[in-house]
């Protein structure tokens, strides 16, 4: 299945604009599988300093094909003691 998926809020003209490009590009590609749209939840920084942190949370669901980037505090501070354990793990001695 080809997609696009949306994690913003998105108004009717812009819904109404990513429909016509699906369709497009469903008339023009090759394959004859149909591009679907999904609109997926996620969470909103509501803070100053987790955007790195959160960046690297929605790519990791995103490569998981994990599409519910829900989060709250406790998952991003789990998620910080991740990464601070995988720096360690592979820093150069």
């Amino acid at each position: 299945m080809l997609g696009l998926i949306c994690y913003k809020a998105i108004k009717t003209t812009q819904k109404r604009k990513l429909e016509s490009w699906s369709q497009f590009v469903s008339s023009k590609s090759k394959s004859s599988n149909k591009w679907n749209l999904g609109y997926f939840k996620h969470s909103k920084q509501t803070d100053s300093y987790n955007c790195g942190v959160i960046c690297l949370l929605f790519l990791e669901y995103l490569l998981l094909e994990q599409f519910n980037c829900e989060y709250d505090d406790k998952i991003l501070i789990d998620y910080r003691k991740k990464l601070y354990d995988l720096l360690i793990k592979y820093e150069k001695k």
